[in-house]
């Protein structure tokens, strides 16, 4: 009779043990998932044009394209948040299997810095791009030069040819009117 609680005690301390062992292996199991690595992500954004004059629907036309890529791999099923497009609203796009996004925005005249924002999901951290964006509107253009200098006074020479390098608004350097 001495044999039974003997036998009966080793089979409870190999349950307990048992029991024991599965709970640290759950335990290490659910650490490693909870303390998934994370990693970088690089987020580009171009736009094209980044400069130009708006068309008869007073808006630019602006096609918007980047890529996410976390340690030189595309992110796929990414949301990509774009803002500062002057609409008065964000957009969301979604990275294809190549990690790739784009859309069509309409900016108004002004100088628009667009932003997109990945903000990072379970696996990869946040990350954004800003490129500038300038439209010039129809009556910016009409009398400039491409530098941007204002239109030329009736009759003044132009920049270069009057030789004493002043504005040529009138101002000195002329005949005294004699």
């Amino acid at each position: 009779m001495a044999q039974k609680p003997f036998v009966i005690s080793v089979i409870a301390a190999v349950a307990v043990t048992g029991i024991l062992t599965m709970s640290v292996l759950i335990g290490i199991s659910s650490t490693k998932q909870a303390f998934a690595q994370v990693t970088s992500t690089s987020l580009t954004l171009g736009a094209f044009p980044n400069k130009g004059r708006v068309g008869s629907s007073g808006t630019l036309p602006v096609s918007l394209s980047g890529k996410l890529t976390s340690e030189g791999s595309p992110v796929d099923a990414a949301t990509i948040h774009i803002s500062g497009t002057g609409e008065g609203k964000d957009f969301t796009v979604t990275t294809n299997e190549f990690g790739s996004y784009s859309t069509s925005v309409h900016i108004a005249p002004g100088t628009h810095q667009i932003n997109a924002y990945f903000p990072g999901d379970a696996t990869h951290t946040s990350s954004s791009a800003t490129r500038v964006v300038t439209a010039d509107s129809p009556s910016q253009a009409i009398g400039e030069e491409q530098s941007g200098a204002p239109p030329l006074e009736q009759g003044a020479a132009p920049s270069g040819e009057s030789g004493d390098g002043g504005d040529n608004n009138g101002g000195g350097g002329g005949d005294g009117g004699n």
